[in-house]
């Protein structure tokens, strides 16, 4: 057998190992960003495989050299990955503060980013008049903002220039890609947000959401829900992603689902099912709903109340 065969049998078997480990729980999507960062040793064990005539040996090599990543990668015992070193810049641009007048009712705010990490909680300040405020790293290099404030209601839609989707990401996983947003729990909001390959941790558990829409590529969804509105609609549209959802123990559940879940966990939801359909037995006669529209590639699904 020759060395090139066995270089993609091998790559082959260690993405299989890897996903079977994360449909077994033993690690999740994040985890698979810990290994971008060694991408270019897959070059160097190509090289040695046009090289090399001794298969064996060569078999040796590259078996040594992908538990060492794995190493390298989950153990980081060189803090490569560290990220506490972070610089954040304040979000300086005079529109982003995204202030607004006493009248204000609702706040439809949409995000437009490319693959990043993006992280949102809530700020209570009865005196203030700004409804979102943040930081973010020094790979968003260039936003652009249109508002409008018309009915007691604003209108606010921050959109990156240059979206960064995939490829720089991937050459230099350690582009400082994030954004950290503070939304305020006192006016009824919409939340959008439309990214590449992306992390998300949304917590909108003191924040009055009434829809919240996630369009992404292949990511890590993260959403805590609270129970300040009545009717929560949520949809999320993403590539195979790893989708866990934190809900208030009063609301009633409807999720509809299009999507192929490699693994699901509602088993403490006492949920109906119905073709691609679940939902609460008593859902239609509880105060509080949450609807859930799902589509996405090969996903893990885990909805939970607290």
């Amino acid at each position: 057998m020759k060395p090139t065969r066995t270089f993609f049998g091998l790559i082959i078997i260690a993405i299989g190992v890897i996903f079977l480990l994360i449909n077994l729980g033993s690690m999740n999507f994040d985890d698979l960003g810990k290994f971008i960062i060694f991408w270019p040793a897959l070059l160097v064990l190509f090289g040695l495989a046009m090289m090399f005539t001794s298969n064996l040996l060569y078999s040796v090599i590259t078996i040594l050299s992908i538990l060492l990543i794995s190493f390298l990668a989950l153990a980081d015992p060189y803090d490569w990955q560290k990220k506490e070193d972070i610089e954040k810049k304040e979000i300086s641009h005079p529109n982003i503060a995204a202030v607004y007048d006493k009248t204000i009712e609702n706040f439809k705010f949409t995000l437009d980013l490319g693959a990043a990490a993006i992280n949102v909680k809530d700020f209570d300040d009865s005196n203030s008049d700004t409804l979102v405020k943040g930081n973010y790293g020094e790979g968003i290099t260039s936003l652009e903002e249109n508002r409008t404030n018309e009915d007691h209601a604003a209108d606010l839609h921050i959109k990156e220039k240059t979206a960064d989707q995939s490829l720089s990401t991937i050459i230099n996983p350690n582009k400082k890609r994030f954004m950290d947003l503070e939304i305020s729990n006192r006016i009824p909001t919409e939340f959008t947000v439309n990214s590449g390959a992306s992390k998300l941790d949304l917590d909108f558990s003191n924040i009055d959401l009434r829809k919240l829409t996630v369009n992404s590529g292949a990511s890590a969804i993260k959403v805590k829900l609270g129970n300040k509105s009545d009717n929560l609609e949520s949809e999320i549209n993403c590539g195979a992603s790893d989708i866990s959802i934190m809900v208030p123990e009063d609301f009633g559940i409807k999720i509809e689902s299009n999507s192929v879940l490699l693994g699901k966990d509602l088993t403490d939801l006492d949920l109906e099912q119905n073709k691609n359909s679940y939902s609460s037995k008593d859902y239609d006669s509880k105060t509080k709903k949450l609807s859930i529209k799902l589509s996405s590639g090969v996903s893990k699904l885990s909805v939970k109340q607290y």
